[in-house]
């Protein structure tokens, strides 16, 4: 009851939504639940996932055909292309949303994880407060996890969106919206102030963190973390679909025996018409 107004003062924010192909499911279904529309702009394969502008320029005019396009979402690095972009594709990419006064959704979860020789992760909030004004003056979300990167673990859930020079009125509607809502756990939280405030050259811990951090993204040990956990969870799925088949089998019987028991054993519910 109190996310309807919020949710309803986004709708008129927010008609469309543009988002990279392929992409996270997440934000299809989100954007299909508050009645917006999305368009998709297609990675290119060939330049290893690149985000072409001439692609955004496409997706745009697309969109302009059902409705005022307002909200640019990249994922970098990619999900699940694992792409990194560059600085200057970063560059151009809030030109074109600057251009297009599009509100930038910059989802950054996986700035930990890159690997390949010559990427480095680069956020949408330090390059626009580089490039200056009027860039760094632009509507900007950045997205972080502690269910990723090095902090990553199964079961951890938490993390923070970093919003800037957001309307405030539209900021005061979003903060009752998820006020509204539950929370991260008790343990999620807590991973979360470790995320955001590491320990600092200088302190006791400093030495041992980094250590076990550099630890956990040496490719080695990462990919031998992924196998490991892929044949665990190929057991834990083995375990669940008996688990819901006995669960299957239980309510089947269940119903069966209360339906018999309703009619007192004539095999049809007494409430049943004929």
């Amino acid at each position: 009851m109190f996310q309807q107004p919020s949710w309803h003062a986004l709708q008129v924010m927010i008609k469309l939504v543009m988002i990279p192909i392929p992409q996270y499911p997440l934000y299809s279904p989100t954007i299909a639940e508050f009645d917006l529309h999305q368009v998709g702009y297609y990675l290119d394969e060939s330049t290893n996932w690149g985000l072409e502008i001439s692609e955004l320029e496409r997706a745009y005019e697309e969109g302009k055909k059902l409705c005022n396009p307002k909200a640019l979402v990249v994922i970098n690095p990619g999900n699940p292309t694992g792409s990194v972009l560059s600085r200057e594709n970063i560059e151009n990419v809030i030109r074109f949303a600057h251009e297009k006064k599009l509100f930038l959704f910059a989802d950054e979860v996986y700035q930990d994880n890159v690997y390949a020789e010559g990427s480095k992760f680069h956020s949408f909030k330090k390059v626009t407060m580089e490039m200056g004004a009027p860039y760094n003056q632009m509507e900007l979300a950045s997205f972080m996890s502690c269910s990723k990167g090095y902090m990553g673990e199964c079961g951890l859930r938490g993390g923070y969106a970093e919003i800037v020079n957001l309307d405030p009125q539209v900021k005061a509607l979003y903060l009752k919206s998820i006020s509204a809502k539950l929370c991260p756990t008790t343990l999620g939280q807590a991973v979360m102030e470790c995320v955001v405030n590491p320990p600092q050259e200088g302190e006791p811990s400093y030495e041992q963190f980094i250590e076990e951090k550099n630890k956990v993204l040496s490719s080695d040990n990462f990919l031998t973390f992924t196998f490991r956990s892929l044949i665990n969870l190929r057991h834990l799925a083995s375990f669940y679909m008996i688990c819901f088949s006995f669960a299957c089998y239980c309510t089947v019987s269940f119903y069966v025996s209360f339906f018999n028991m309703g009619n007192h054993g004539k095999g049809k519910p007494t409430n049943c018409a004929e």
